[in-house]
C-alpha cells in the first residue's frame, strides 16, 4: 500500500475544515468561527514602523508575533513595554477578562489607528495572534520576504473562546513514518486553527516506533513486526 504524504493529509483535512467552519464577511475571514465578529469601515496597515506594545505578562506572546510577522514583512518589528500613540499592536493579558471568556478567549478590536488584543492568559493571546494573521493577506505565511503585498487588516471587533476545552488532532507514525519537520508542519497548521490537543501513535501492534536508549532491543527487535503473528 502506498503512504499518504502527510503535506495531502493536511490540505485535505484543512480543505474540509474550510468548508465545515468558514465565515465571510464582507471579505473577512475567520477559522473557526468566532463566537462574534462585526465588521467595521476601514483597516490598519502593519509596516516597518509599527509597534507591538506589551506588558511583562504578555511579553512572550508579543515576541511570539513579531517572529510570525517576520520572515514575511523582512523585518521584525519593534517591542516596547510603554502604550504608543498609534499605529500600535498592543497586546495585554487582563485576567478579569476570565468570567467572561474562560482561559483560552480573547478580544481582537482593530481600528485604522491602532489593534487592541487582550485576553486572561497568555494561551488566549496566542489565539488571538492566529487570528490576527488569518485576517492578514495569506503571504503572512511566507518564509521568505514578499515585497509586493500591503500588509492590511480589516477593522473587525472579534469576541472568541472554544465551545471545547479539548480540541484534538491525531497522527499515526506508528503505521506510516511521519519526518519530524512534517510534524512540525502539521503543529502549526493545529495552532492556526486553535487546535489545543495533539494525539500520537508512537507504537502500535506493527511495531515499536521510539527508540529509549536504555531498552535497544524495543526497536531493535519490537520495531520488526513478525507476520506469521497476524
Amino acid at each position: 500500500m502506498r503512504r499518504l504524504n502527510v503535506h495531502v493529509v493536511i490540505a485535505s483535512a484543512l480543505f474540509f475544515a474550510s468548508l465545515l467552519n468558514h465565515i465571510t464577511q464582507a471579505g473577512t475571514s475567520v477559522i473557526p468561527r468566532p463566537v462574534s465578529m462585526t465588521q467595521q469601515d476601514g483597516i490598519f496597515t502593519i509596516s516597518p514602523q509599527t509597534v507591538v506594545v506589551a506588558d511583562a505578562k504578555s511579553t512572550g506572546e508579543a515576541r511570539k508575533l513579531i517572529e510570525l510577522l517576520a520572515p514575511a514583512m523582512g523585518c521584525e518589528l519593534q517591542l516596547s513595554p510603554n502604550s504608543s500613540p498609534e499605529k500600535a499592536i498592543t497586546l495585554r493579558v487582563d485576567e478579569q477578562l476570565s468570567q467572561a471568556l474562560g482561559n483560552e478567549g480573547y478580544s481582537l478590536i482593530v481600528k485604522p489607528e491602532c489593534i487592541d488584543l487582550r485576553a486572561p492568559t497568555p494561551a488566549g493571546l496566542f489565539y488571538g495572534i492566529q487570528t490576527l494573521c488569518q485576517l492578514l493577506p495569506a503571504q503572512v505565511y511566507s518564509a521568505r520576504r514578499v515585497d509586493d503585498v500591503v500588509w492590511e487588516v480589516p477593522c473587525v471587533n472579534i469576541t472568541d473562546y472554544p465551545r471545547f476545552a479539548w480540541r484534538g488532532l491525531l497522527i499515526d507514525p506508528a503505521r506510516h513514518f511521519i519526518k519530524v519537520e512534517d510534524v512540525k508542519h502539521f503543529i502549526d497548521a493545529m495552532a492556526l486553527h486553535k487546535f489545543n490537543r495533539l494525539q500520537m501513535h508512537l507504537t502500535d501492534n506493527e511495531g515499536w516506533r521510539i527508540e529509549i536508549k536504555k531498552y535497544p532491543r524495543l526497536t531493535q527487535v519490537g520495531s520488526q513486526m513478525d507476520w506469521s503473528l497476524r
